[in-house]
């Protein structure tokens, strides 16, 4: 959970869901066994360029935005393939 002491508010229940929701995402993924190499990969496939640190700060609730969410969208499929293909 974010340091909510700097913040102009404190997170409201969409930021918590979002946070959620990027804590199962990062959780399924370990699971799971995909790293994020291959995430970087498999959505660089798709049309969407990210790095690392960029990957990482999505993760941790630190970047924001339409890019963001259409990355965390792209997850979703990548994750819901790879346990699809390992059922």
């Amino acid at each position: 959970m974010p340091r909510t002491y700097w913040m102009k508010q404190a997170p409201t229940e969409r930021f918590e869901a979002d946070i959620a929701r990027r804590e199962r995402l990062y959780n399924r993924s370990k699971e799971l066994g995909v790293s994020q190499v291959e995430l970087i990969r498999r959505m660089e496939q798709n049309g969407l360029r990210t790095t690392g640190s960029e990957l990482s700060a999505v993760f941790h609730g630190t970047r924001h935005g339409r890019k963001v969410d259409a990355m965390l969208d792209l997850i979703t499929d990548i994750l819901d393939e790879a346990e699809h293909e390992s059922s």
